[in-house]
């Protein structure tokens, strides 16, 4: 996303989030933590705080899953693509990142 992204409040991030998921409702309440740790996935891609793709990868899951956001599986693809490009470049061997490769692997 955008450098100009860096400078909005979290109100406007979450003003963004919403349009992006077309003010979806957040359902039962037991749903408002996933919804929370969607916009926070959200939130660190937008400001370019990214851990070498695990937020993509995780955004994605949420849509893949409808976990706090609508189902939407063209965003989930997109969001493992950007994922795929990121892990290309990580050369650590934590354990959350290797997993995530071997769950994309689906998406080549």
């Amino acid at each position: 996303m955008p450098d100009r992204l860096a400078n909005l409040s979290d109100d406007a991030l979450l003003t963004l989030f919403n349009h992006y998921n077309q003010s979806a409702p957040l359902g039962a309440p037991h749903l408002v933590r996933a919804y929370l740790d969607a916009f926070g996935y959200f939130k660190r891609i937008a400001l370019g705080e990214t851990d070498f793709g695990y937020e993509f990868y995780a955004l994605g899951k949420a849509y893949e899953e409808g976990l706090g956001v609508p189902q939407d599986t063209p965003k989930a693809q997109a969001l493992y693509t950007e994922a795929i490009k990121h892990y290309q470049v990580y050369e650590g061997d934590e354990e959350k990142h290797l997993e995530a490769m071997r769950l994309l692997e689906k998406w080549l």
